[in-house]
């Protein structure tokens, strides 16, 4: 611990420092909606005219300082800019920026996601119930204990290490699935092969342009009814595509017995936001699952959230869950588990303006299992099962390497910045990040 020093956070770094925009400039903007929890990257921008909000340049970090987004770790890396580039963003961020020869940039955004950090912010929040906030100026004095800056930049290189790999498997995962995204628009919604038959096109040019094989080519209609439906295809509903629906439950919370030992996952609908679960917030006991209205859903199971934000997403299930009543589960049959989940995806809108409600928006199992949708033939969507299974594999085997990533990372921040751990002696696990 030689040379760490016990000093006031304003004195380690520049909270809301002076940053000048011209007002009516249009300049990027990044929104509180554009921050994911415990994720170093900003998920977007737009292009906005500038009238107020935080301004902050490259190597900032974004610190959300309203509840919930505190408590549910909104904080990120400026890392989308150009040096010299000023943008702007919510009122609700406080912005945390380096002081030259004291602090690093990546060290001052992993000191902000740390436990000590969050707790002690968490901790100065004020304000009416649902609208707390935290300032500046309180945080900025409190004390923490800075290592020198060498040694933050090592701290930053091994946890900003862990960040990298993370960030290469999330791109990996929305690359893969938009390649199933694309098969599924061009087979189930713009009818491509359909209407290249229809028009005569040749079966090699058919093959050679989508990438499929005569055989498969030959499964394909050649024609539309009336309705611009493939022939031989039909409409009907998202449940004629399952073996069942089914909404969850939750275990009265104050019986323990329902809740210790925790051994089965449980989803809330606030996680349905994410493309894959492969573990979940909460676990419940075998005595709570007997005792509630929640069952156990399978691997491969497509949910959709039915209540409050996130009502209408969807998430395929990586792992076996139980859930809560807000989640609504479609539960495929073997040959239609990726175009359940993508049609799921593909609805999104659809389900979100199905909801009703004054408080918060509410779907129901009823709306949710009456989605109108094509169903194509059977053997097309085995072909279309089969193409598209390798991509989910991977996507799932990612999300398992991001999960242990993101463990290690929790694991050593609080020991680094605390000076508990070595920076020479900290070895990463390694990753399979081949497509």
């Amino acid at each position: 611990m030689i040379e760490w020093r016990n000093i006031q956070i304003k004195d380690f770094c520049c909270l809301n420092p002076k940053t000048s925009i011209s007002k009516g400039s249009i300049v990027k903007k990044i929104g509180m909606e554009k921050l994911t929890p415990f994720c170093r990257k900003i998920g977007g921008f737009t292009e906005e005219s500038y009238s107020s909000g935080a301004k902050f340049q490259k190597g900032d970090t974004l610190l959300a300082r309203i509840t919930p987004c505190l408590e549910n770790g909104k904080t990120a890396f400026v890392d989308i800019l150009e040096e010299g580039e000023i943008a702007f963003g919510s009122t609700e961020f406080i912005v945390l920026r380096k002081k030259d020869g004291v602090s690093d940039a990546l060290f001052l955004y992993y000191l902000a996601i740390s436990p000590d950090f969050r707790e002690r912010a968490i901790s100065l929040m004020n304000g009416t119930s649902g609208r707390q906030r935290i300032e500046a100026t309180p945080l900025g004095e409190e004390f923490f204990l800075f290592p020198p800056l060498e040694i933050q930049r090592k701290i930053a290189g091994i946890l900003g290490a862990l960040d990298d790999k993370i960030e290469v498997l999330r791109e990996q995962n929305k690359t893969l699935e938009q390649m199933a995204q694309a098969v599924f628009q061009s087979w189930f919604v713009d009818f491509d092969i359909v209407r290249a038959k229809a028009a005569g096109t040749p079966t090699e040019d058919i093959c050679k342009k989508y990438h499929i094989t005569p055989d498969l080519c030959a499964l394909f209609p050649s024609a539309f009814t009336p309705d611009y439906l493939p022939q031989g295809w039909k409409l009907g509903k998202i449940e004629d595509l399952c073996s069942d629906i089914q909404s969850g439950g939750t275990p009265k919370r104050n019986i323990k017995e329902y809740w210790y030992p925790p051994t089965i996952p449980w989803l809330s609908s606030g996680e349905v936001n994410f493309p894959i679960i492969i573990h979940t917030k909460e676990k419940i006991s075998e005595e709570g699952l007997r005792n509630s209205s929640a069952k156990i859903w399978k691997k491969y199971t497509t949910v959709v959230a039915m209540y409050g934000a996130t009502a209408g997403e969807s998430t395929l299930l990586g792992i076996d869950v139980s859930a809560n009543q807000a989640c609504c589960a479609l539960i495929p049959y073997k040959h239609t588990i990726y175009y359940v989940y993508l049609l799921a995806k593909a609805n999104q809108n659809t389900y979100a303006l199905a909801a009703n409600g004054a408080a918060q928006q509410n779907l129901n199992k009823t709306k949710v299992s009456e989605l109108k949708v094509i169903i194509p033939d059977v053997n097309i969507l085995i072909r279309f099962q089969n193409l598209v299974s390798a991509f989910f594999e991977k996507i799932i085997e990612n999300s398992k390497q991001i999960r242990t990533l993101e463990q290690t990372r929790d694991t050593l921040l609080p020991q680094l910045l605390g000076g508990k751990l070595d920076v020479e002696n900290v070895s990463l696990p390694s990753v399979n990040d081949e497509v």
